[in-house]
């Protein structure tokens, strides 16, 4: 089945407080967070740079355990779960991975309708989010050539432990400039919606460019996703930027639970190498 295509503008609408999180002094070290997910009282952290998913607790932020990655060489971008698999982005292959938890078997999933092989580095798969109720799985590519970030649809199916995806939509989120891109979604199935992380960015106002979060309403079925015209929900940039010097501002991960939204930033500079020090990871929380 082939994808079916619409496209959309953006539009804004409202403002809200956040609040920043401190996590434990080890996210000083340059992990490169770029994944965000949570599951049952538990935040899951994916480092981009190291291959890396670390479980926090959600109210302490303890560090509980690391799942290592490193030896699959997968560029680490988006995640979210789908019953007890980890599903996860690779920016680096254009592949979108499942990690079983219970065997920690990794395989890539197999895509109908779809090739995006082609979606790598910065035009690549920044994010993933899963609608549990109706096995539907929503994949960013963070902007194309035509300045429009890309969701797509599927459909997830499991068959003998293995997982597949059908495309059944792609959606096209046109951006006034190259500037703009989304780096990561999330779905706040409480209020029937998908979240997306925006951020506008330009390399001679570092770090001082634009961050908010804009929503989509999900019609009956939440396969036509936008059936409404992304809302402007609240922007962060004057916390952030009133932040700076104590976290890193590149915002790229993002989760929902019934009464808050967690955003995590990218701490990644210079050559690859996560021991080395960093400005610390950020968490940021906004009280829905």
């Amino acid at each position: 089945m082939c994808c079916l295509l619409s496209v959309v503008f953006n539009i804004k609408v409202l403002a809200q407080k956040v609040e920043f999180l401190d996590l434990p002094s080890v996210f000083k070290k340059e992990f490169e967070i770029s994944g965000l997910t949570g599951k049952k009282g538990v935040l899951y952290l994916g480092a981009e740079r190291c291959a890396r998913i670390f479980a926090l607790d959600q109210h302490t932020l303890e560090v509980l355990r690391v799942i290592p990655l490193e030896n699959h060489e997968i560029e680490l971008e988006g995640l979210d779960w789908y019953k007890e698999y980890l599903l996860i982005t690779d920016e680096k292959k254009g592949k979108i991975w499942s990690l079983n938890t219970n065997t920690n078997e990794l395989l890539p999933l197999h895509l109908e309708g779809v090739d995006l092989s082609f979606a790598t580095g910065s035009y690549g798969l920044e994010g993933i989010a899963v609608y549990q109720d109706s096995d539907l799985v929503y994949v960013l590519r963070e902007k194309n050539l035509l300045n429009q970030s890309e969701i797509y649809t599927f459909h997830i199916c499991e068959k003998n432990s293995v997982l597949s995806l059908e495309c059944i939509a792609v959606h096209l989120i046109q951006h006034p400039s190259s500037h703009w891109r989304y780096t990561a979604l999330t779905v706040d199935k409480s209020r029937h919606r998908l979240l997306c992380l925006k951020s506008f960015y330009l390399h001679s106002m570092y770090p001082d460019n634009k961050r908010s979060i804009e929503s989509i309403a999900f019609d009956d079925t939440q396969e036509d996703l936008l059936s409404a015209q992304p809302l402007h929900l609240c922007s962060i940039s004057n916390e952030v930027r009133a932040h700076k010097k104590t976290y890193a501002t590149n915002v790229e991960g993002m989760y929902a639970d019934q009464d808050h939204i967690y955003i995590s930033s990218d701490n990644g500079q210079g050559v690859p190498n996560c021991d080395d020090i960093s400005v610390k990871t950020a968490m940021i929380r906004l009280t829905l």
